[in-house]
């Protein structure tokens, strides 16, 4: 049997991925590179197909059924544009319209969480599930949801942006979109070493441990240091409002969870999640997003 392939590629604010993948969503070749930072869409659209002409082979290229693509950001669904992305400089960026002008080939951009769902509802663990969600823990925190079997977006094809629900706190942490109190302000990577400085100062404690960076808190905590784990308590409270928030709005029976943020310390945030609904780590692990963007092309009869 022949099976369709794909092209995969995800867009991340450090690495820039690409992939080959079949109809079962088997992985059968992956690459990657550092994403290039440059305000100039034309640069960017170059560094793309650079990439992808270095990474594969003619004839994959020719037999490919199309592209998939996922970037953390703000999509135009339709127009096939990232409009704006918290890690990238470019706005209004084309990716669509340039690759297939390169390439002839149908294009699908979608935004990363989108992109982990699809996957996920296609060949992961939301097969036989109706009501479900997607949540990611990483440099942001990113969810998508299924109701009633259909993927919730606004009118331009965008994400659930759960990380920027309004947490009730009166840390009144900044988050990085210029908004205060967000979920993503407190217990996304990148903001997690500002949200323990925070902390530290409301609760009158000298830190005796390195809080720079989610890599040494997580460290520490690992360890066994008590303020380290005090101050995980209190982030996995603040996850937990934006949990509650999830399953009120949505009423999912399942909820995968993914991110690097997550996948590193699964034990750490599992002992906090309760019993309902049905909790499961990403099926494709890292790679969700990245599988997960040619779905909609290989789903397709």
């Amino acid at each position: 049997m022949n099976h369709k392939k794909a092209i995969a590629i995800d867009i991340g604010a450090t690495n820039t991925r690409v992939a080959l993948i079949d109809d079962i969503g088997q992985l059968l070749y992956k690459r990657q590179t550092k994403t290039v930072h440059t305000e100039s869409n034309h640069e960017f659209i170059n560094f793309l197909r650079d990439f992808i002409d270095e990474s594969f082979k003619a004839s994959d290229l020719l037999s490919a059924s199309g592209f998939g693509i996922s970037i953390a950001g703000f999509i135009d669904l339709k127009k096939g544009l990232l409009v704006r992305s918290p890690n990238l400089p470019n706005q209004n960026l084309d990716l669509v319209e340039s690759l297939h002008r390169s390439y002839q080939k149908e294009i699908i951009l979608n935004n990363d969480t989108n992109a982990a769902l699809l996957g996920e509802k296609w060949w992961g663990h939301g097969k036989n599930e109706t009501d479900f969600a997607f949540l990611t823990f990483s440099t942001g925190i990113g969810g998508s949801a299924f109701v009633d079997n259909k993927l919730i977006t606004d009118d331009r094809g965008n994400s659930l942006e759960i990380g920027h629900i309004t947490i009730d706190s009166d840390y009144n942490q900044l988050c990085g979109c210029g908004g205060k109190n967000h979920w993503e302000a407190y217990a996304s990577g990148i903001n997690l070493p500002e949200f323990l400085k925070a902390w530290a100062e409301k609760s009158k404690l000298k830190l005796n441990f390195d809080g720079s960076s989610v890599f040494t808190i997580f460290d520490a905590i690992n360890l066994g240091d008590n303020q380290a784990n005090q101050f995980f308590t209190e982030v996995m409270r603040i996850n937990m409002i934006g949990i509650n928030h999830l399953i009120e709005k949505y009423s999912p029976t399942l909820i995968i969870l993914g991110g690097s943020v997550y996948l590193h310390h699964q034990e750490l945030f599992n002992k906090y999640l309760p019993k309902k609904p049905v909790f499961k780590s990403a099926f494709f692990g890292d790679n969700d997003s990245l599988v997960g963007s040619v779905s909609p092309i290989l789903s397709s009869k």
